[in-house]
């Protein structure tokens, strides 16, 4: 992607994976998963999630490895999402 960006000149945007608002909300969100799945919270073959799945602010994506690699290929090109 990043060769691609440059190749063509076009901008990047890093996004996450997000399934609840709130970082507070990943419990709820774990166990309507179980809920969901018909598991036991206790069960360990249940599925999980990272926990990590909670809609990023700027900043938080900014700390993320994507933009650290982006900086370091691209310093000046790094302009802030929101216009």
């Amino acid at each position: 992607m990043l060769r691609l960006a440059e190749k063509y000149d076009i901008k990047l945007i890093a996004t996450n994976d997000s399934h609840f608002v709130n970082e507070e909300d990943a419990d709820a969100h774990d166990r309507l998963i179980c809920l969901s799945t018909g598991k036991d919270f206790d069960d360990p073959n249940r599925m999980r999630y990272s926990m990590q799945e909670w809609l990023k602010t700027t900043a938080e994506m900014n700390g993320t490895k994507f933009s650290v690699m982006f900086l370091r290929r691209w310093p000046t090109r790094w302009k802030s999402p929101v216009k």
